[in-house]
């Protein structure tokens, strides 16, 4: 028997209920573990996918809009634009990512608006840096 079905094998069933409810607070594996301790004894609610589905679109709403960048973030990015500091800070804000936490699905961190800022960031930072590299080359 695998650690987490021993845990949801020890739970009392009103435990496991609890459990299965509160998805946010518990991994995948563990849950799968309390569904399938609970299908064993005959208790699995029928309204569990339901419920399910609909905290995984209430997931999806908020991962699809993503956030904004941090302000401050984005400001040091612009001011070390003629450094490879500023392209990391484009490339960081325009690109993570995270997975959802039911699904495993990745999603964007940052929203739209916030990513086409953060990879304008990130190509002027590139161009200035490459540019300086080939200046202080050339004046040497």
């Amino acid at each position: 028997m695998e650690h987490l079905e021993q845990i949801a094998w020890s739970k009392a069933d009103a435990d496991l209920l609890r459990m299965i409810y509160d998805i946010d607070k518990w991994s995948p594996r563990m849950l799968n573990a309390v569904a399938n301790e609970l299908s064993k004894r005959g208790l699995l609610p029928d309204d569990l996918d339901i419920y399910r589905k609909q905290k995984i679109a209430e997931e999806e709403v908020l991962l699809n809009n993503g956030k904004s960048a941090n302000k401050m973030g984005l400001i040091i990015g612009w001011l070390t634009s003629f450094s490879i500091i500023g392209a990391f800070i484009g490339y960081y804000y325009s690109q993570y990512t995270i997975n959802s936490r039911y699904t495993g699905k990745s999603y964007y961190c940052y929203n739209n608006s916030s990513r086409k800022v953060a990879r304008a960031m990130m190509v002027t930072s590139s161009v200035l840096s490459i540019a300086s590299i080939v200046y202080i080359f050339r004046h040497q």
